[in-house]
């Protein structure tokens, strides 16, 4: 498997130039007549940042008329703000959703399916386990390595 051992910056640069289509399709135009992709994240310090404004630059140049607009929000108020952006309707284009959210979402048709995205890298190239899948439709996975998954636990009676 040699794709598991890609870094978190790979994939998503991998992401970004094997998903366009389905990231363009799904948001919408501004007023000039472009696409803006929204895109949301928690990851704040300058190497992660100057990484994302990179890979949008390329995944710019490569789409003419699409803007990626960044946004960061807070690890403290992401879930209220996704739940809150989903259920009216607003575009949150790109984001790293709270695992635990995923397969609710998937279930009420609030996420688009990475099926394809899934198919180009190869399901091959992916533990078992590490990708949700409703209805044969691949909604998330992982997207740095080494993979860890860290299971719910109950507290303990007190």
């Amino acid at each position: 498997m040699p794709s598991a051992r890609m870094s978190r910056r790979g994939l998503l640069s991998l992401a970004a130039a094997s998903s366009g289509s389905a990231l363009l399709s799904a948001c919408a135009g501004d007023d000039s007549g472009g696409t803006v992709v929204p895109f949301y994240t928690t990851e704040s310090d300058p190497k992660s940042l100057a990484f994302y404004r990179s890979v949008i630059k390329k995944f710019e140049r490569g789409h003419p008329g699409v803007t990626v607009k960044l946004t960061l929000y807070s690890d403290e108020n992401q879930l209220q703000y996704l739940q809150t952006a989903m259920q009216t309707g607003t575009d949150i284009g790109v984001f790293a959703p709270p695992a635990a959210n995923i397969l609710d979402w998937a279930v009420k048709g609030y996420l688009l399916p990475l099926t394809g995205m899934i198919e180009d890298i190869g399901e091959d190239d992916f533990l078992p386990g590490t990708r949700i899948v409703h209805r044969g439709e691949d909604h998330a996975m992982p997207f740095q390595a080494p993979v860890s998954l860290v299971p719910a636990q109950r507290s303990p009676p007190v």
